[in-house]
């Protein structure tokens, strides 16, 4: 049927006119050589196409009368078609294609994985299937592992570029699926998807040229509550117009961040540029001001170069090894180079100087917490610092500061004091000295004070608490008498005389009495009371002085308050250690180390009773210091005197047979014997008291010859828990161990007389005290 141009425009109504501008020219099903020829003409939406048909087509050229009939006609049903058309008809007309993912509600997170799958399984390419793979391989989707342009050019027998065209053509395709202009696609997303998209952009943009993972992450859980997948998150930035940093540059030393730019502004030339120009940072250990940061930086880029201050700043943001403090920056401790640079920072944190040994301790302490430093040695750090100007020494006592710092001087103690007197030129008392030498050396010790001027070559003193240069060759005072020594059973008479009258006894009573009978200083006699262990001191409420009080006077006598001189307690826990072990050198380092966890004492006058010790032999190999207890057994039986560690019979004849096989073809056997009878006495012992009510023990704490000797050891009743484990050993060696060679029954024979006799002095302990 055909429609004039007159009953066309009769049928064309505002609302229609209001309709068709909506709704695309597609819609109308026009013939394509006229749909082609209204295209041409200007038509944009149906109306128009509708207006242009019924004013230009018939005389537009090429345009056959068949055509403009069919053209006609096609235009009559579309315009009754629109006028009738329901809301829900009207969208489709306006946009046919099927809609996906409206149930996402524009969340991202959720929606991008579905996107990329949606659209890959929507594209039309002939070579769909290698398309699709390199897009995955590429970004390691679907569980593959990120393969390179190279692998897959190799595997498709292919050139890179053309991987690298086809993988900019799918991140193209699918940038135009997200802002729905992907052209000729039968298929839309939810409009929410959409606005969510171009929303994101937006807050992206708020980054400058650069943007951080941490960044990326924060808009994502800003606006979609989660982040998006690390597999998702890569693809998705390159689909919105970003190219990921590279993690290391070439002369760059520092560590990029996760981080993307803006693909339009990425010139690889000009961020690497950027950061080698930042490179210079990691020569310096002190903190610099963000300004002098960015002027270095351009003078190393070269005159012709245009990195802009936000390019350099944004660059920093994204070094991992950089922090920011207000308007400086600083290298993190554990990317610094050098140990120098590192005790340069110590220092610099200290304010003050520091023993080189202390700076050595925090370097390696705060490199534990990082991959990227070693543990640094104390000779290798002084070799450092006395290479580097930076640093000053303090005079010879280890210390050292910083070169910059104007309130130390490289003087030693002894030469401050020096000057100190000099500048004076008169006497001056210890306090005077003591705040004079302050200013000169803040680390000096009240102690070293005392030692230097105590060098009557240099110092002498000529009154009470007052010093003088020996040279000026003043009077010296004259030496106070020292008041005569007091013996432990003296001192503890002269309680007891004052205890028999009044006890208890007030503190200050006490100690006023002792005093004026022994002759010693009140301050003396209240430390010496204060450590007699068979007083108690107490005060009671209400009372200002403090009572003292005696439960049992014979505890006072000399043989329960004498203690063993410090020289005896470290000469014999040495010896305790070098027998166990004849013939066998040990380091000196090591020996203090295992005599301390004993006996408590200084590692001077640990190595000077050692050297006192002609029984032990001392020498030096290489940088190390040995000491050895060097005995071969002359004899052909070891003997062992029973009778100075007990007079009962039964535990004399006891151990007569074990002692008898002393000899150098026995004394694996006889030391067998010995473990077998002290393990025996141990246990009886602990089983005696525990029935007796003196003790509490269980069944665990028998069970075994190591849980006795941490029960008797916990207990108080021996104090020397590490010979019983010698002895532990020892019984484990003979009871499990396999029969000796020659060499080793001789090596067992010369430390035997030891041994056995340390198993005789504890079964004699146990089995008389059980």
């Amino acid at each position: 049927m055909d429609f004039g141009e007159n009953e066309l425009s009769q049928e064309i109504t505002p609302i229609f006119k209001e309709r068709a501008s909506q709704i695309p020219i597609d819609a109308i099903g026009l013939p394509t050589r006229a749909r082609n020829v209204l295209i041409s003409l200007g038509a944009k939406n149906s109306y128009e196409a509708v207006q242009l048909t019924l004013s230009e087509l018939s005389e537009s050229t090429g345009v056959g009368v068949k055509t403009v009939s069919e053209t006609r006609s096609a235009v009559y049903k579309f315009i009754n078609e629109v006028a009738l058309a329901s809301d829900e008809k009207m969208k489709l007309y306006i946009d046919p294609r099927e809609e996906f993912l409206s149930s996402t509600n524009g969340n991202l997170v959720e929606a991008f994985p579905a996107i990329v799958e949606l659209y890959l399984s929507k594209k039309k390419s002939s070579n769909i299937k290698r398309d699709t793979d390199v897009l995955k391989k590429r970004f390691g989707l679907s569980g593959n592992r990120k393969y390179t342009l190279e692998d897959l050019g190799a595997f498709y027998d292919v050139t890179r570029e053309r991987i690298r065209q086809v993988e900019a053509k799918s991140i193209k395709e699918l940038r135009l699926v997200l802002i729905d202009e992907l052209k000729r696609c039968t298929w839309k997303l939810s409009h929410k998807i959409y606005k969510a998209y171009a929303s994101f952009l937006e807050s992206l943009k708020e980054y400058e040229w650069l943007i951080l993972k941490e960044d990326i992450e924060h808009v994502f859980a800003d606006k979609f509550g989660d982040k998006l997948s690390e597999v998702y998150l890569e693809l998705f930035m390159e689909v919105s117009g970003y190219t990921k940093l590279p993690k290391n540059i070439i002369g760059f030393r520092g560590e990029i961040s996760e981080a993307w730019c803006v693909t339009e502004k990425y010139e690889k030339h000009e961020i690497e540029s950027v950061f080698q120009a930042l490179d210079h940072i990691y020569d310096r250990a002190d903190s610099l001001p963000v300004f002098d940061l960015i002027v270095g930086a351009k003078r190393k880029s070269g005159k012709k170069s245009n990195i802009s201050n936000d390019s350099i700043k944004i660059a920093l943001s994204a070094t991992k090894d950089i922090e920011f403090q207000e308007d400086h920056i600083l290298v993190k401790f554990s990317r610094l180079r050098s140990a120098s640079d590192k005790a340069f920072r110590v220092l610099e944190s200290s304010g003050k100087p520091m023993h080189f040994s202390k700076i050595a301790q925090e370097i390696n302490f705060l490199s534990k917490s990082t991959i990227y430093s070693d543990l640094i040695k104390e000779t290798n750090l002084k070799n450092q610092l006395v290479a580097d100007k930076r640093f000053v020494p303090i005079g010879k006592s280890g210390e050292w500061a910083l070169a910059y710092w104007n309130n130390v001087t490289n003087i030693t103690i002894m030469q401050a004091i020096e000057n100190v007197l000099h500048s004076e030129g008169k006497p001056l008392k210890f306090t005077e000295i003591k705040l004079a030498v302050e200013k000169i050396r803040p680390d000096a010790s009240l102690n070293s004070l005392k030692v230097y001027l105590s060098d009557q070559s240099i110092f002498s003193r000529v009154g009470r608490g007052e010093y003088a240069l020996s040279a000026w060759r003043l009077q010296p005072a004259e030496k106070s008498k020292k008041s005569e020594s007091i013996s432990v059973s003296d001192f503890n008479e002269s309680i007891k005389a004052v205890i028999s009258i009044k006890n208890p006894v007030e503190l200050s009573e006490l100690i006023r009495a002792v005093s004026i009978s022994t002759g010693l200083s009140e301050v003396s006699v209240r430390q010496r009371i204060c450590t007699t262990k068979a007083l108690q001191i107490t005060q009671e409420n209400g009372r200002r002085n403090k009572i003292v009080h005696c439960k049992d006077t014979e505890k006072l006598s000399s043989k329960f308050e004498e203690r063993p001189l410090l020289l005896n307690q470290v000469q014999q826990e040495i010896r305790s250690i070098l027998f166990e072990k004849p013939n066998i050198p040990m380091k000196k380092g090591d020996l203090f180390k295992l005599v301390t966890k004993n006996v408590e004492c200084i590692r001077p006058t640990f190595y000077q009773y050692l050297e006192r010790m002609s029984d032990i032999q001392k020498f030096k190999e290489g940088n190390n210091f040995y000491a050895v207890y060097m005995h071969n057994e002359d004899v052909e039986k070891i003997e062992i005197d029973i009778t100075k560690y007990t007079t009962c019979s039964k535990t004399i004849s006891l151990l007569g047979r074990p002692l008898s096989f002393l000899t150098i073809d026995n004394v694996d056997i006889a030391l067998f014997e010995l473990g077998l009878i002290f393990e025996t006495s141990i246990k009886d012992y602990l089983k005696n008291k525990n029935e007796s009510g003196l003790l509490n023990i269980n069944s665990k704490d028998i069970a075994k010859l190591v849980n006795m000797i941490d029960c008797v050891v916990r207990e108080g009743i021996v104090t020397k828990g590490h010979h019983l484990n010698t002895l532990r050993e020892e019984r484990n060696n003979r009871a499990h161990g396999k029969t000796p060679s020659i060499q080793e029954r001789k090596d067992l024979f010369n430390k035997a007389h030891y041994i056995a006799d340390l198993f005789v002095k504890y079964i004699c302990f146990f089995r008389d005290n059980g």
